[in-house]
């Protein structure tokens, strides 16, 4: 991997972690919300009511906030990942314009970048061409469609714990006594932006299991594409769908892929050994 490439590739995954910085605050946010929706719902003092809901109100804001953020974010990285692909996997040649393009838009610094920087990225060590576009491709398959699918697996026990609370929080509010109607739409409100935060970890588990079942798929796709002697075109079909079901998912989690890296490192040497 050339030095242009490697820099680019530094500065590609740590705006993918800053990304997901943005996300966490997000879901931080979020927490807040849940709680602070919660105590409205107990506490008898109106003040507290009225303090909650306001905080509840202010975190629902600065989440889609930084949800905005992290898109953009994830965007500009999923930019540089399909450079990478195409420049590592079959060697094109990027011209310069492009390269100094791409990296002034990076919001990130090139010293951060210089600490995701890994030669070794990809495992193959075949010459630029198809075989090698598939070898990349099958690796990053392997690694997220596992990844997808245990952040899938978090997210819809959030959904739940979450989904029951709101549930809770609506049988709960009727039999609330002696409210006055401006106490009333504050727990109303409260209750209802439980349900959203309901409704977001519904969406992001839905994303991360339609994500991992796509990224299964293509992964026995390039088994076909590989026995079939690497057909250039069913592989740039492959790249496209890859592509797609990337970009639309929701980030993995750092945490997630930490706990599982070397474990999934492990199982991708013996499966190609």
């Amino acid at each position: 991997m050339d030095r242009n490439l490697l820099r680019i590739l530094g500065l590609h995954r740590a705006e993918f972690e800053k990304a997901k910085s943005n996300e966490r605050y997000a879901w931080l946010a979020q927490s807040i919300v849940s709680i602070a929706a919660i105590v409205s719902l107990f506490v008898k003092v109106e003040l507290l009511i009225y303090f909650t809901t306001l905080i509840a109100l202010a975190s629902t804001i600065a989440k889609w906030r930084f949800l905005y953020q992290a898109k953009s974010l994830k965007s500009m990285a999923e930019r540089a990942r399909r450079l990478i692909l195409l420049s590592e996997g079959l060697g094109y040649r990027i011209s310069k314009k492009e390269i100094t393009d791409l990296q002034s838009c990076f919001s990130t610094s090139e010293i951060n970048g210089q600490q995701w920087e890994n030669a070794d990225y990809f495992t193959s060590s075949l010459a630029p061409g198809y075989a090698k576009l598939t070898s990349h491709l099958q690796e990053s398959a392997f690694y997220s469609k596992h990844l997808y699918s245990i952040s899938a697996n978090r997210n819809w026990y959030y959904f739940t714990v979450i989904f029951l609370a709101s549930l809770i929080g609506l049988f709960v509010l009727p039999s609330i006594a002696n409210q006055t109607w401006s106490i009333a739409i504050a727990r109303i409100i409260s209750v209802i932006l439980m349900f959203l935060i309901a409704t977001d970890l519904l969406g992001r588990a839905l994303g991360f299991t339609k994500a991992s079942n796509s990224l299964n798929e293509i992964d026995n796709r390039i088994e076909n594409v590989k026995s079939s002697n690497y057909s250039e075109h069913d592989i740039i079909l492959i790249l496209g769908d890859y592509n797609a079901a990337v970009q639309g998912a929701p980030l993995i989690p750092t945490s997630i892929y930490i706990r599982n890296k070397d474990r999934l490192s492990m199982l991708w040497a013996e499966r190609n050994s």
